[in-house]
């Protein structure tokens, strides 16, 4: 899950290859860039144990803001909830 943030520990450990069908990793993952990577990472290396889907969700936004591909001083909590939503709809489309 953490692979589009880590590009130069990614190439270093040969890893690049495994990963790149997944990612870009020339470029700093956006949030619509690093959903589509986790849509794919979920269908190729799927390993069907379910995760709570509130909780995937708020690890998921904690993520993004942890490696600033959003504004932290931007996200009070009504942001993070709509945030939350929109990253809901996109990635269960509910």
């Amino acid at each position: 899950m953490f692979a589009p943030f880590y590009p130069s520990e990614i190439t270093a450990f040969g890893l690049r290859d495994y990963f790149e069908k997944l990612s870009n990793f020339d470029t700093t993952p956006s949030i619509a860039g690093y959903v589509q990577y986790l849509k794919q990472l979920s269908k190729t290396y799927h390993d069907n144990i379910p995760i709570d889907k509130n909780s995937f969700l708020s690890f998921l936004v904690e993520l993004l803001i942890t490696y600033s591909v959003v504004n932290k001083d931007k996200m009070d909590d009504n942001s993070k909830n709509e945030f939350r939503q929109s990253l809901s709809q996109e990635i269960y489309g509910k």
